[in-house]
């Protein structure tokens, strides 16, 4: 009878032992305590997140989204106030397009733009052979950016607007 209540209290210490080391392939959901229309992607070992605040775009980074309490958040995009775009931001998403770019809006608030670099022929590779262009891009009626081609070298473009809202 003694050995059998060793071999049980063993079996239970083992099981107990083996749970708490199985726990880390666990979560516990919410990974936040609120967040409308989640986007999350991985990159060089990060995950990025995104979701609906409202009123400006937020970027939690994370090496596990688990762990999306305690990641680092950094606001990266505020719209300008009275706006075309100033309110009601919902459903944001970050791609990765070929190079880098990033994205502003005219003066007035009435234009979206982006700004990129690219080479002036095929086969010009990474080097010193881009230059920065940016150009008027306009969306797609499923909320998708509609970017066109690149602008050739030296092409003359309407500044981005500059009208009062009234």
């Amino acid at each position: 009878m003694k050995k059998r209540n060793i071999i049980f209290l063993f079996i239970l210490f083992y099981t107990a032992a083996g749970a708490q080391a199985d726990s880390s392939l666990f979560f516990t959901n919410s990974l936040l305590p609120s967040g409308a229309d989640p986007f999350s992607f991985y990159k060089d070992g990060w995950y990025y997140y995104t979701h609906t605040t409202g009123n400006n775009v937020s970027l939690w980074k994370t090496r596990n989204l688990a762990d999306l309490k305690s990641a680092e958040k950094k606001v990266i995009y505020t719209p300008q106030q009275g706006a075309v775009h100033s309110k009601d931001i919902w459903a944001p998403e970050v791609h990765f397009l070929t190079g880098h770019n990033s994205f502003f809006t005219s003066p007035d608030g009435t234009e979206n733009w982006i700004l990129y670099h690219a080479n002036s022929k095929p086969g010009q590779g990474c080097g010193r052979f881009r230059s920065p262009r940016a150009q008027k891009f306009t969306w797609a009626k499923d909320g998708k950016p509609v970017f066109g081609g690149p602008v050739k070298e030296a092409m003359a473009l309407p500044i981005p607007s500059q009208k009062s809202i009234d």
